[in-house]
């Protein structure tokens, strides 16, 4: 299925949708307006971008799972306007940069996935109003540089995971101010030097591996 025309105007009450495992080449337009949609799985296809006009007519999505396609970059505001989204999925993909506000404004995203990627940087707003965010997945990837305070607006960030990166340093992680982190993995990077400074205020911190 490369390419085939996908008709869901009859079925507006469809909760879970699962897509995955073909080869579509574009995101499926159709199910633009699918208001009682909960669940979209669209892993391993063939996608190489996210439309930014159709996501945002699924007020009811909670969860999108994205792995495995051809991702190259995340737009900014791509998940706008989704309040109920809980998890994003988008693992083994080729996405190379996280643009400023590409996850903004969505208050009940909990898990963000986004391991095995081909990511270098992030930028200082790209985690920006996510309260309710809890667990993110930034292992095997690229990363050089993490904006200073990249993820201060995380208030309940729990888990974060940049192992087997290209980190220099834990002053290039980003981790600034992560008050509320339980476990954090820089293992596999090339840290050459540790600075107790970087995480002093983590009173909660159960895992720490560098």
């Amino acid at each position: 299925m490369a390419h085939t025309h996908l008709d869901f105007s009859l079925h507006r009450k469809l909760e879970d949708l699962n897509l995955s495992e073909n080869s579509l080449t574009e995101f499926p337009s159709s199910i633009a307006g699918l208001s009682s949609l909960q669940t979209l799985r669209l892993s391993r296809n063939q996608m190489k971008s996210l439309p930014t006009n159709v996501l945002p007519t699924l007020p009811a999505l909670k969860e999108i799972h994205l792995s495995g396609n051809k991702l190259r970059e995340l737009s900014s505001g791509v998940f706008e306007r989704l309040s109920n989204l809980s998890i994003v999925d988008l693992e083994n993909n080729e996405i190379e940069h996280v643009h400023s506000h590409a996850f903004r404004s969505l208050p009940s995203l909990v898990v963000a996935k986004m391991a095995k990627n081909k990511i270098s940087s992030i930028s200082r707003s790209a985690f920006d109003e996510l309260p309710a965010l809890q667990s993110v997945e930034l292992q095997e990837n690229q990363l050089q540089d993490v904006a200073d305070e990249a993820f201060t607006a995380c208030s309940n960030l729990l888990m974060l995971n940049m192992s087997h990166n290209h980190l220099q340093g834990i002053e290039k992680a980003g981790i600034n101010n992560l008050k509320t982190l339980e476990a954090l993995d820089l293992s596999h990077n090339r840290i050459t030097k540790l600075s107790g400074d970087s995480v002093r205020d983590m009173n909660f911190l159960i895992l720490l591996k560098v």
